[in-house]
């Protein structure tokens, strides 16, 4: 699954991505990674969040157990976020430079 927020120009009609949120299931049953972009002018206004949100509601109507994402240690806004709904931050063992964030549905 994949979510794209888009603006469109109403002079031009012209296009512009803002940002993207994916929805990953994985080989393990019940189990999805999410995974959210936001273009930088549109950081900190509440669109990675929705994006989030949104996944979350897709995960439950497919009957997913979990979601995770995996982020660089000092990546704390969207750690934060992540927070906020409701995701536990933990350590990535293999890598000490990530912590992954898991949410049980």
């Amino acid at each position: 699954m994949l979510l794209v927020a888009e603006h469109k120009d109403p002079k031009t009609g012209e296009r512009d991505i803002l940002g993207v949120g994916r929805l990953n299931k994985l080989k393990a049953d019940g189990e999805a990674e999410v995974a959210v972009l936001v273009s930088d002018q549109y950081q900190h206004k509440g669109l990675g969040t929705e994006l989030v949100h949104q996944l979350i509601t897709v995960a439950r109507d497919q009957n997913l157990r979990s979601l995770m994402a995996e982020m660089l240690f000092g990546n704390l806004a969207i750690q934060n976020t992540l927070r906020k709904l409701g995701f536990r931050l933990v350590p990535v063992p293999r890598d000490p430079q990530s912590v992954q964030a898991v949410l049980e549905l």
